[in-house]
């Protein structure tokens, strides 16, 4: 078995580690799937098949709600399988269909992490002031 093959792409195919006689190999939307040396290397097999699946499966998944995120289009785009998402907040994104989908990483369009960042510096602003007027007042 050829370990040079390991984090090399085959089409939508990245074979990511080696499991028995077979290769782990992860497709471009996300799924994982096992694939012999000679399938991956001729390119006999160079996605999990979500090209015939993406109609069926993942269109099943518009309308549901992840996070903060609720799921309007589901397409393909080179070797990814991108979702047009809006979020609570009314910002619309094109995220990829694995992190919000299968790993449910992206929870919200970013509105969320600007109002945390503001949120904490307007806190950090009166941590300052507070400070401020106690030093203030220790040196009188």
């Amino acid at each position: 078995m050829n370990q040079n093959i390991l984090n090399n792409e085959f089409g939508n195919l990245r074979a990511i580690s080696i499991k028995r006689d077979d290769f782990v190999c992860l497709c471009s939307c996300g799924l994982k799937i096992l694939v012999n040396q000679e399938m991956l290397t001729d390119e006999i097999v160079n996605h999990c098949s979500c090209n015939k699946k993406y109609n069926g499966m993942h269109k099943k998944k518009i309308g549901l709600r992840f996070g903060m995120l609720t799921i309007k289009n589901i397409f393909l785009n080179d070797k990814k399988l991108l979702c047009m998402v809006q979020c609570d907040c009314g910002d619309k994104k094109i995220l990829s269909f694995f992190k919000v989908v299968q790993k449910q990483i992206a929870k919200h369009c970013g509105c969320r992490a600007k109002q945390e960042l503001l949120e904490s510096s307007k806190e950090n602003k009166k941590r300052l002031n507070a400070i401020h007027i106690v030093q203030s007042m220790s040196w009188s």
